[in-house]
């Protein structure tokens, strides 16, 4: 989660993604609630069908892809050296 986070920023842009404009705490933010309902779910088999749910779930994966479409385009590693924690 803390990659994805970290390595997208709000003005990255993907055409074919579209997911609202948020700010690196807005994404770590819909992340973490999504780790959480999809945690309870494997972990008690229960799951929210509400429209709220699935909003985020979607918007997570679309945060997910962003991040791993910008890794390949980027190439190589990260600079982990220019990770800023509570930033």
């Amino acid at each position: 989660m803390l990659v994805a986070t970290r390595y997208i920023t709000p003005k990255d842009t993907y055409t074919d993604t579209i997911l609202p404009s948020y700010t690196s705490v807005q994404y770590f933010e819909t992340l973490k609630k999504a780790y959480g309902i999809c945690s309870k779910a494997v972990h008690t088999g229960f799951l929210k069908n509400e429209t709220s749910t699935r909003v985020l779930l979607s918007n997570a994966q679309g945060i997910c892809r962003k991040a791993l479409l910008k890794r390949l385009d980027e190439g190589g590693e990260p600079d982990w050296t220019r990770l800023v924690l509570g930033a």
